[in-house]
């Protein structure tokens, strides 16, 4: 297997490779750090059976090929088709603005099935007037009898993530369409999905759902049309605009959810959801995650009435230490009679607070000069502890972000030997190291 690599070290000090007619075949990984290729037609193919890496460009017609997962670094443009033969082209769903595939102008996608396809985020946009079947380079969404025109419209597909809170099923399937008009109409939209996205969900049972607030609740909307056979449903006459994905139907919920958000607050993350009306409902369990996929129970809360039909607002604060990534936070709603119901998730960032921290002179005799590199300012606590755990030496002080000097002084009198320095960060994040005394 050879890699292609269009060489350079800049802008303008670069290789250069264009491609104008016929196909060029590439069976390694395509490496492009410069932009140094060029397409103007022809088609530029991944043809390897096994995985392969490349770098997003502006491409004319690209074929994937082969077998296994061709994963995308950073975007790229498609102005005329995108084919599939075989293996999966790549993007990172949880960076839908950053790693993503655009179909520019009349560029359409061909022949997704379900061993190959586009897992991940792609866009595309289509002028829509009244009367127009727009299906947006064959994204899998056909958007027609609009009430009007809608004029430009956005539509973003992200493929590989579920929804918990779509339905009583706690997921849906993993596609979703982001669909924003420049005008607003309404429209019948008829969604198709794969089976390998659809998993263990009761096909019969498929509805479309739609959410105005990013996933975190959706409404369902039903179905007037379906077919098995080809993998879609489809519904007149409702709102053509917002996050639309398809899990199976949903009796009326008996906690209505009207919202849930999560946000970060210092170190800590301030979660708050509002329900405008409660029956039989035994209590929300908060759950978080680091990956996104793997939940556990940071507290359960209980109503503030089991039956209510004002509803209520709940507020919970995480203040487990060590925080750091992404966390992503869900609602697991139960009902006396042991059904269940989830919310969310919603993400909230934790950025590492300490880049460096070091000690000197280490070994030391009086005096050790500590400093610490942070993104965060406040309160911080400085902590020496022998080899036994004692602690010998404990100060409080304030941290500036950026660079901080610690002096800890006079420590002529410790007997020589290990000690250990703890540094505890205003967002509750610790660092440690060791000293040695002379």
């Amino acid at each position: 297997m050879h890699n292609l690599v269009i060489d350079g070290n800049a802008p303008n000090n670069k290789a250069v490779l264009k491609l104008t007619d016929g196909r060029l075949e590439v069976f390694g990984n395509f490496s492009n750090a410069q932009g140094g290729f060029e397409q103007g037609g022809g088609v530029f193919q991944l043809a390897a059976n096994g995985d392969q890496s490349f770098d997003g460009d502006n491409f004319f017609n690209f074929e994937v090929s082969g077998s296994g997962n061709k994963k995308l670094i950073g975007q790229m443009t498609v102005q005329g088709e995108l084919r599939f033969q075989g293996g999966i082209l790549m993007t990172d769903p949880t960076l839908p603005t950053t790693n993503n595939v655009t179909l520019l102008g009349n560029a359409t996608m061909q022949n997704e099935a379900e061993n190959t396809y586009l897992s991940g985020t792609v866009t595309a946009r289509q002028v829509v007037n009244q009367g127009d079947v727009a299906n947006f380079g064959n994204l899998g969404l056909r958007y027609e009898k609009t009430s009007a025109n809608a004029g430009e419209t956005l539509v973003t597909r992200i493929t590989s993530i579920s929804y918990p809170s779509a339905s009583k099923a706690g997921q849906s399937v993993r596609r979703s369409f982001n669909v924003i008009p420049a005008n607003d109409v309404t429209a019948q939209i008829t969604f198709n999905y794969l089976d390998v996205e659809r998993g263990s969900l009761n096909e019969n049972l498929l509805v479309l759902y739609r959410s105005t607030n990013g996933g975190a609740t959706f409404d369902q909307l039903g179905k007037d049309g379906q077919s098995t056979a080809n993998n879609f449903v489809s519904k007149g006459q409702i709102p053509g605009s917002g996050l639309f994905t398809v899990s199976v139907e949903r009796i009326p919920l008996p906690v209505a959810l009207t919202s849930f958000t999560a946000a970060r607050q210092g170190a800590d993350a301030a979660l708050t959801w509002v329900t405008a009306q409660e029956e039989n409902n035994a209590g929300f369990d908060v759950q978080v995650s680091t990956d996104g996929s793997s939940f556990r129970t940071l507290t359960t809360i209980t109503p503030k009435s089991p039956n209510s039909s004002i509803g209520a607002t709940y507020k919970y604060i995480d203040q487990e230490l060590g925080k750091t990534g992404i966390r992503y936070y869900r609602l697991r709603q139960s009902d006396v009679d042991g059904k269940e119901s989830f919310y969310g998730p919603k993400a909230v960032e934790f950025g590492d607070a300490a880049v460096a921290f070091s000690a000197a002179p280490n070994p030391f005799n009086s005096e050790v000069m500590l400093t610490a590199q942070t993104s965060v300012a406040g309160a911080a606590t400085l902590r020496l502890t022998d080899i036994n755990g004692r602690t010998v030496r404990e100060q409080a002080l304030s941290l500036n972000k950026g660079v901080s000097t610690l002096p800890m002084s006079d420590l002529d009198a410790l007997k020589g030997g290990m000690y250990f320095v703890q540094l505890t960060l205003p967002n509750g994040q610790v660092q440690r190291l060791k000293v040695l005394k002379q």
